[in-house]
This record gives structure tokens, sequence and C-alpha cells, in this order.
């Protein structure tokens, strides 16, 4: 079908809203969303394809926090197709809110983002290589005054090139650049470079593994006031490894572990590292129910701009270097009622621990989901 439209609405109970480590608020929310997807064969060689979805989320308790959120996975995409060439353009957008998805964020009730990435890729694959390259350019802000900080443009570069062992079965080196300005000299502008090898290997036909890793490099610009006209530079690595196995026709798993680099989401931090390792399960015995269980445990350090009060309405700002756990996992059930009709039952269990004081905090949130595809 070249067009579909599907609605949901459900509601949410969530016993730390605002991710506070004392005087927790706990509300329910009712959300409800459109989603659509269109497909069009503009021509032999190319395609036209658009998934867009949008929401309201509706807090009984705390009004304030009542949000507009599009889904992550909002994008219009034109595939051009010659020969053993492709040409990918796309604008993939979203606004977001979340906080306890974030390991980096505590203390906050929302954490409003909107993000725009639009860019090209091209992909070349004579005989058994493959090459790839492609730009976007990402306008990234909030629209909330405290949250300013974070505006910003990012031009992003990336490059591949691998040797195809096999049909799913490939290795080779990849490298990305990047060139990131802020609107205020709250955070650094800088720019990045990494480069490295990757291989994804279809070990057997029920395994697949993909492996990267390699140095990066940030150069940050000079900040005023900082006392120096030279900037800073980072010198890290990043790294991933992921493995899916599909155990039965029933059940299948994975598991995945990452270790990277990103800019800050606190004002004054410049960037955070962060090392992530998550597991999921999925056993779907019938074609009525789906069951899942994820898991996940983040480990990262960040510095920042962090108040101290000394009385109340007198303080001073101190930057300091935070080291934090995250932990979140959590059942899910799906039952597909008709091709049409379907029902979801999720709950999450959060933790979040901290070497500062008062930026620690757990959270329970159960979700309802009834969702219908016309």
């Amino acid at each position: 079908m070249p067009f579909s439209l599907s609605v949901d609405s459900g509601f949410q109970f969530e016993d730390n809203i605002n991710a506070a480590q004392t005087n927790p608020q706990a509300d329910v929310i009712l959300h409800s969303s459109l989603n659509t997807s269109f497909h069009w064969a503009a021509t032999d060689q190319s395609e036209v394809d658009l998934n867009a979805g949008v929401g309201y989320s509706r807090y009984l308790k705390y009004s304030q926090n009542d949000r507009v959120d599009f889904a992550p996975t909002s994008a219009l995409t034109w595939n051009v197709l010659l020969q053993d060439v492709t040409l990918t353009f796309y604008d993939q957008f979203s606004y977001t809110e979340d906080v306890v998805t974030q390991g980096a964020l505590s203390d906050l009730a929302t954490f409003p983002v909107f993000d725009n990435v639009t860019g090209f890729r091209a992909s070349w694959t004579p005989d058994a290589w493959l090459f790839q390259a492609g730009y976007s350019h990402d306008e990234y802000f909030s629209d909330l005054s405290a949250l300013n900080y974070l505006n910003r443009t990012s031009e992003y570069f990336f490059a591949r090139g691998a040797w195809r062992f096999a049909e799913n079965t490939q290795a080779g080196l990849e490298a990305s650049a990047s060139i990131t300005a802020f609107e205020i000299s709250a955070q650094a502008g800088n720019t990045s470079i990494s480069i490295g090898p990757f291989a994804d290997w279809q070990i057997t036909e029920a395994i697949r593994a993909t492996l990267r890793g390699g140095p990066t490099i940030y150069l940050f610009d000079a900040q005023p006031g900082a006392g120096s006209n030279s900037g800073t530079r980072l010198n890290s690595y990043y790294a991933g490894a992921q493995l899916n196995q599909q155990l039965t026709d029933y059940l299948s798993h994975q598991v995945s572990v990452q270790r990277e680099v990103s800019l800050g989401l606190n004002e004054g931090g410049n960037f955070l590292t962060q090392l992530t390792a998550a597991y999921s399960l999925t056993y779907s015995q019938t074609r009525f129910l789906d069951i899942g269980i994820n898991a996940a445990y983040e480990r990262g350090t960040q510095t920042f701009q962090n108040e101290i009060v000394i009385a109340e309405g007198l303080g001073f700002l101190v930057n300091q270097t935070e080291n934090y756990d995250h932990y979140a996992v959590g059942p899910s059930f799906t039952w597909h009622a008709t091709d049409k009709l379907t029902a979801s039952l999720n709950y999450n269990y959060y933790l979040r621990d901290s070497n500062l004081a008062g930026r620690g905090y757990q959270d329970n949130t159960v979700a309802f989901k009834v969702d219908y595809a016309f």
C-alpha cells in the first residue's frame, strides 16, 4: 500500500516525572498520536518515502509539562538508483522532551529539543566493493530559553570503503568529520574527526555481528573569559560491537556494547563520554502476542557548570566533573488483536547514581497504548 495511516492513544503513570533525588513528582500522562507513511515509485529508478508521526502528551496534575512530540523516525527520503550507484536525499526531524532515557540528565521534568538533519549519501557497489560518502546539515535547538545554550548548527561528513566477502559480510575503513557552531558562547564551537576499521559479519544464517572502532579527536574553540587565546583538544576513541542471534523461530536476542564521545547536554559541558551496554530479548510464540525485555547500563563522564547555593537567592557557578551510572530495565507485552488493532503494555525502571550530590534518582513508568491502523 503506498499510503498508510495509524492512530494511537493511551496513558502512562510515572512516579518521578522530574527525575529528582528528593521530592519526586508523580503524574498520569495521557498521550495520543497520528502516524503516516507514504511510498511513491516516482520512476523506475527512483522512489520517495515519507514517515511522520506527531503526538500530544497531557499531564493530569502538572499541566506545565504538556508537550507536542514528533517521532524520531519522522523523515522524508528520496532514493535514486543508477545501476550500481544509489543516491539518497533525506530530511529527518524530531521534537522530544524525554529526560530519563538520557543518562547525562537529571533533576529535570522536560528537556525539549528540536533536531532537523538534512543531507545526502551515495553508495557505489562495483563488483565486490562498497564505497559510501555523505554530507548532512543539522539544526539543533530548544524552544525553552533556559536551554538556549544548546542551539547550534553542525556540518557532518562521512566516507567508508569495504570489501564484501559475501552478500552480508564486509570489512573496511570508515571516517567521519564534523564542524559545529553555537549561537552563544556558553558552549565551545568545535571540529572533530574520527577514523577506524569496521566489519559486518554474517557468522551463520542465525547469527550476525558488527564491529567498529578507532580514534576520535575534538578541537574546541577558545571561549571568552577562559584566560587563554587557544582552545582545548580532546584525544579519545569510539568503539562498538553488536551481536544478533535468532535462537529459534520464536525467540531472538541482541547484545551490544558501545563507547562514544558526543557533545555535552548540560551548560558548560563541551562533551561527554559514555559507555553503553544493552541487551534485548524478543519472544513471539504466536502471531498474536510478543513478549520482550530490554536492559541497558550506561557509564558516563561529563563536565558542566553546577550551581552552589549558599542561601536562598544567593549562589555561584562552579565547573564540576560528574561520573554517573544509569540503569534501565523493563518488560513489554504486545497483543495483535487483529491485523489493524494492537495493544501494548510496558514497564520501565530507571536508576541513576552520581558522584555529585543531588543528581541521582529512581523512576518507575507503566504505559498502556492502543494502536489502530486504517
